[in-house]
């Protein structure tokens, strides 16, 4: 709350990767930030899922570091969707998965942790991303992109 500066860790190849990001958004209702990170090299990135066909009892992946861990995964299942979009899980996530990815067995982000086990789904991030002007990527079917 309140900062204008973070630093971003990404974790591959063995290693720490550090940036440092910019808050250009924020979403107190969400309990979201929109952080700019400048790479000389491409970043990696996931796909924002559809999260409208989540229901209870499917399994779902969290990711962070918890306890101050390089990076850690944790699985468990959605055990409730509620009717702003939400998704509780059965993942006592913590701090350390705050704001991290929360993803269905195809690999895609279904939701983003904001606090233990609660996710906002990506369908309403995907809202208050659209409406501030921040792009993503969707996967690309048929009928466009979802």
């Amino acid at each position: 709350s309140g900062a204008e500066h973070v630093q971003v860790t990404r974790f591959g190849q063995g290693h720490a990767h550090l940036y440092d990001g910019k808050v250009v958004l924020s979403e107190s209702r969400l309990g979201l930030a929109v952080v700019k990170v400048e790479a000389a090299d491409a970043l990696p990135s996931a796909f924002l899922g559809d999260s409208s066909g989540m229901r209870m009892g499917e399994w779902v992946l969290a990711v962070g570091s918890w306890l101050g861990m390089n990076q850690s995964v944790l699985s468990g299942i959605v055990s409730s969707v509620d009717v702003s979009g939400g998704l509780r899980t059965s993942m006592p996530t913590g701090e350390g998965f705050l704001g991290g990815a929360l993803a269905n067995s195809a690999g895609e982000v279904v939701g983003v942790l904001t606090s233990s086990g609660y996710g906002v789904s990506s369908n309403r991030l995907k809202s208050a991303l659209d409406a501030m002007g921040v792009p993503y990527v969707g996967r690309v079917t048929a009928g466009g992109v979802r």
